[in-house]
């Protein structure tokens, strides 16, 4: 790639570019583990899980998963929490061929039906905790084999067509297999958001995770297995969890697991566990900042907060910073570039509210948003245009949204931004509808339909309204049938059934009418400028 701008303001030691192994992701995870089997790779409630016990597990059920008749190509979902057994589980998936599916474990049936259907996963793993929504769609979909992963300590009945994790691994060799995979195989099947309301799968490959786990670990040239580990409580089925994840066992970075994004949680396991990086979302952050006792917690082991999947405000990242002596570092990426392509410097010139410079590899560039053939000059607003290594395949099922997304090997996000003349980007806004609440993206249309759904919602449109602690929230605006009544109680419990727990409105509003266009189209826009304007004033 030609030199950039932004290159010559990278912190000292960080690379302009980068060397490739042509190999798929999990051999980089072998090499760890045959370099430091006792090493620690994962922690969770105080048990340790070494390399040579991960990559042994994930080896026994790479071999259970082709014995039982996953081939290369097959797709296989994951619905789980953050546990080594999520590790395994998917180092396993991409042993033996297939593709991983990470699925939200908290989505309604509804919602797990669609992804599993659109995904034409025939296996799945399923947290026990999960197990019994996912039983009640299962003839919805292709899945012909179910294994639970149970919780130690909760003794839940194991649904009928399941079978236990460890008994399909038992008697499995814990030899690596020998499978052809090339880096341009399939790795992962990530849902993601769009401007349709239907959420699409990004076909990301093993080139692209292997960019990752040297171009992540690149950004700070200090990073080392020796003294530095970190902490996660983002999913793992959200792409900057996935990808941290993977970037960590293959570069012997200690995880300490949070199953759960309580801060009381993320704070004890801070204090006790000592990590020096935790990557977060704002909301994370600001829950931490917030918690009554955040003082009683020594947090003096992290040097850096990776913030990322949304936009951290500026007056609560600096007080964020000033209570926990954290320094927060802003990325920017999304599930379709399969990595974080922005990262602002660790130790260089840090400007608020930008998300930082391209890393090595990556190209970006901004173009007018009604002639993208037209590149814009510094300062000037328009669409942001991404090209690197790790940019998806192109959407599962969907050539039409390909085509539209991926021109000349350029990614086209949708999204509206600037770059000043260092080379720092700013993300101003949103071409599409989607919102962001808490770093989970929701499709504003999904909710549209769940309310059209209720009996007595004659129109109703959801959009994203500023949230101090979300960044996002969802308001839902609601004409009532004629004659009929409606509380705001009605639409929540009705939504609650429906939707996944941040996708359901926590701001309802009832109207006469919307506004609407000459062909009778809720004109959104209108509603969430409205919203802006209240906000500003």
């Amino acid at each position: 790639m030609e030199t950039r701008v932004w290159h010559k303001n990278y912190d000292p030691g960080v690379p302009r570019h980068l060397e490739l192994p042509e190999v798929p992701v999990h051999r980089m995870i072998e090499e760890q583990a045959a370099r430091m089997p006792r090493g620690t790779a994962v922690t969770l409630m105080g048990a340790v899980t070494t390399y040579e016990e991960l990559n042994a597990r994930a080896n026994r059920f790479a071999h259970a998963l082709i014995a039982w008749g996953i081939r290369k190509g097959d797709r296989v979902a994951l619905v789980m929490a953050n546990s080594p057994n999520y590790a395994a589980a998917q180092l396993g998936v991409l042993k033996a061929g297939a593709t991983a599916v990470p699925v939200n474990p908290l989505y309604t049936g509804r919602e797990l039906s669609f992804v599993l259907s659109d995904a034409g996963a025939r296996f799945a793993v399923v947290l026990s905790l999960f197990a019994e929504n996912l039983v009640r769609i299962l003839d919805q979909t292709v899945i012909e084999k179910l294994v639970v992963v149970p919780i130690p300590g909760l003794d839940l009945p194991l649904p009928e067509v399941a079978e236990r994790f460890d008994d399909f691994l038992a008697g499995r060799p814990e030899t690596n297999p020998d499978t052809d995979i090339s880096p341009d195989d399939p790795a992962v099947l990530l849902y993601t958001g769009g401007t349709t309301g239907r959420s699409k799968g990004a076909i990301l490959h093993h080139r692209g995770y292997v960019y990752n786990c040297i171009a992540l670990p690149a950004q700070d040239p200090q990073l080392s297995p020796l003294k530095d580990s970190f902490c996660l409580a983002i999913p793992f089925f959200h792409i900057f969890g996935n990808v941290i994840m993977m970037f960590c066992l293959a570069s012997g970075l200690p995880m300490h697991l949070v199953p759960q994004p309580d801060p009381t949680m993320i704070l004890q396991t801070i204090h006790d566990m000592r990590p020096t990086w935790f990557p977060g979302v704002p909301t994370m952050f600001i829950g931490l900042m917030n918690h009554p006792e955040v003082k009683k917690y020594d947090l003096t082991s992290i040097r850096y907060c990776i913030s990322g999947a949304a936009p951290f405000p500026v007056e609560p990242m600096e007080r964020f910073e000033a209570i926990t002596g954290c320094r927060v570092v802003e990325v920017f990426g999304m599930t379709e570039s399969g990595a974080p392509t922005h990262f602002n410097p660790f130790v260089g010139r840090r400007k608020m509210g930008s998300v930082g410079m391209p890393i090595a590899e990556v190209d970006a560039r901004i173009v007018d948003i009604v002639d993208p053939s037209r590149e814009l000059g510094v300062g000037q607003e328009g669409q942001l245009l991404l090209k690197g290594p790790a940019v998806m395949k192109g959407y599962l099922n969907m050539p039409d949204e390909t085509r539209i997304t991926l021109i000349d090997s350029w990614l086209y996000t949708g999204d509206v931004a600037r770059m000043d003349e260092d080379g720092y980007f700013w993300i101003v806004d949103r071409m599409k509808d989607l919102i962001i609440a808490g770093g989970f993206n929701i499709f504003p249309r999904e909710i549209d339909e769940v309310l059209h759904e209720h009996p007595k919602v004659e129109m109703a449109c959801a959009v994203g309204v500023p949230d101090p602690y979300r960044g996002e929230t969802v308001k839902a605006f609601i004409v009532p049938k004629s004659g009929q009544s409606l509380t705001e109680e009605e639409i929540t419990a009705f939504c609650r059934e429906r939707l996944a727990a941040y996708k359901v409105p926590k701001l309802i509003e009832f109207r006469e009418s919307l506004p609407t266009s000459i062909i009778g189209k809720v004109l959104r826009r209108f509603l969430r400028d409205e919203e802006k304007q209240k906000n500003e004033d």
